[in-house]
């Protein structure tokens, strides 16, 4: 048996093929503009306009973000006290990773905290950082665990009254994207500067007034110069013209120079251009690029003795060093 259904619309006739569908019906009346639109009981979302809504609710919600979450400073000034002090620069701990040479990081934190005036400023890359496969599995700890690490020596130093800034870096800032972010709360937590990105650091010591930019990574790079980007920074154009000391870290390229600027009124500024180093001998990535592994002497942070009675750096490459001639310049 064939069942018919029979088709919705109007007849025009008294024929079964004079029947009109709805669709069709539909299209004629369009075609002369004759439809009648439904009335809409519930009203529909109104047009929010640029000028009257979203311009004033994204002000707003910038203004609310600033005062919620912890927004890293540009220029900091700290005032240290008399006499001659020590600026110790710590970058890329990768605390996690197998080849980090971690009791060279507890040898430091001794010196400096067993030395008076000498402090403290990691430029990032603290935490290895991982937390994705197959990366993930190559660390000795996860990130929660490594995240802790960090915080206890942000503690341990801050307690001692030794730590200034930290200066935010890559793998150190990846789990954030995550939801724990290692710089949460940190002005608060420790008294100290989370800093980000180009940031300019004045010290005062006296009348000695020392101009600092640090990052975490400068533009630029060379194979035949491994303070090639402090250098560039220090160009006219590089964000860092006129400043004493110029530091940067994340290439894993130790490196020391330094140069006479000539400034406005032929003032002459002697620049000094620190490329720090890690304190991850070797990983992964290294290995599939053919470097070799890195020794001590290429490796770790740097300090710069900074002299109260007259404008004067000197820098010194390892800071366990850096503690023994403290020592004599403070027992002269």
């Amino acid at each position: 048996m064939v069942i018919e259904y029979m088709k919705e619309g109007i007849y025009r006739g008294p024929n079964e093929k004079d029947i009109a569908s709805l669709s069709q019906i539909r299209k004629e009346y369009a075609l002369r503009g004759e439809i009648i639109a439904p009335e809409f009981i519930t009203p529909l979302p109104f047009d929010r306009g640029f000028k009257d809504y979203y311009s004033p609710k994204f002000i707003k919600r910038a203004e609310d973000f600033k005062e919620i979450f912890e927004i890293p400073n540009n220029h900091v000034e700290i005032r240290l006290p008399d006499g001659v002090n020590a600026l110790n620069l710590i970058p890329d701990l990768h605390v996690g990773a197998g080849f980090t040479h971690y009791k060279r990081i507890e040898q430091e934190t001794d010196v400096i905290l067993g030395t008076p005036n000498s402090y403290i400023v990691y430029l990032g890359d603290l935490t290895e950082g991982f937390h994705w496969n197959p990366a993930q599995s190559r660390m000795i700890e996860q990130t929660p665990e490594q995240l802790k690490y960090v915080r206890s020596l942000f503690k341990y130093v801050a307690d001692a009254g030794r730590l200034l800034a930290v200066v935010g870096g890559d793998h150190d800032t990846w789990s954030e994207k995550m939801g724990a972010g290692l710089y949460d709360g940190f002005a608060e937590t420790y008294g100290a500067h989370y800093l980000r990105g180009m940031s300019y650091l004045t010290l005062y010591m006296g009348e000695q007034e020392y101009n600092i930019t640090l990052a975490h990574k400068l533009p630029g790079n060379s194979i035949y110069n491994n303070t090639h980007p402090q250098m560039r920074a220090a160009n006219r154009h590089g964000g860092a013209y006129g400043s004493h000391m110029i530091a940067s870290a994340h290439n894993h390229k130790k490196g020391y120079s330094t140069d006479t600027v000539k400034g406005f009124g032929n003032q002459r500024i002697d620049a000094h251009y620190a490329a720090l180093g890690p304190y991850k001998s070797q990983d992964d990535y290294s290995m599939k690029h053919g470097w070799a592994e890195q020794q001590a002497k290429e490796m770790y942070g740097a300090s710069f003795i900074l002299l109260p009675d007259r404008n004067e750096v000197i820098y010194q490459k390892s800071i366990v060093r850096a503690g023994e001639e403290m020592d004599r310049w403070q027992k002269d």
